[in-house]
């Protein structure tokens, strides 16, 4: 996490003052992985700096899905960010924001979002409810989409979940989507 953080932040002053998706995007994933590091107030710091370039893109930037940087983008960024950091109510409403943004077509991204929002509801506890999410961004994804990082990402849902309720039978059915996808994933 560390050396994401690192790269992060020297991508981050390659554009330097320049208005481009990359000025975003950058401190946008480094706040990302210093929400992992657990340093929290370095992350939300880094997420204003990505919001900030952010406004300043010009309409071009925020819509080229291939090399810009879009609103559902950040959106997203931002729910994950507060999620690793524990504050599901601002990660929530970041995540509903981002999955306003996805069209239904797009079932990558919005699976992403949705086990994203399954880790949150795990930190307060919500465990049925957690995997109940989980099921349904995996289970509805068509085959093609059930990539390794689907996978990777909902094996760290169930993963997280407490030995106490590992159980359970919505937590159990999830571990066995994901097993019969990918065995070597779960516990």
């Amino acid at each position: 996490m560390q050396a994401s953080a690192e790269l992060a932040e020297r991508i981050r002053v390659l554009p330097g003052r320049a208005s481009c998706a990359t000025a975003a995007w950058a401190p946008a994933l480094k706040a990302r992985s210093l929400a992992r590091l657990g340093r929290a107030d370095d992350a939300r710091q880094a997420m204003m700096l990505a919001e900030r370039a952010f406004a300043r893109l010009d309409a071009e930037h925020k819509a080229d899905l291939a090399y810009g940087y879009t609103e559902r983008q950040l959106r997203w960024h931002v729910g994950s960010m507060y999620t690793t950091l524990g504050d599901t109510r601002r990660a929530q409403l970041a995540l509903d924001e981002a999955l306003d943004l996805y069209s239904p077509a797009e079932h990558l991204d919005r699976a992403l979002i949705a086990l994203d929002q399954a880790e949150g509801l795990l930190r307060v506890g919500e465990i049925g409810s957690a995997a109940q999410v989980g099921l349904h961004a995996v289970g509805s994804l068509p085959a093609e989409h059930r990539t390794g990082i689907v996978l990777a990402r909902a094996a760290s849902v169930v993963n997280a979940v407490p030995a106490r309720a590992a159980r359970t039978p919505m937590v159990a059915d999830l571990r066995e989507l994901i097993s019969s996808e990918a065995p070597a994933l779960t516990r």
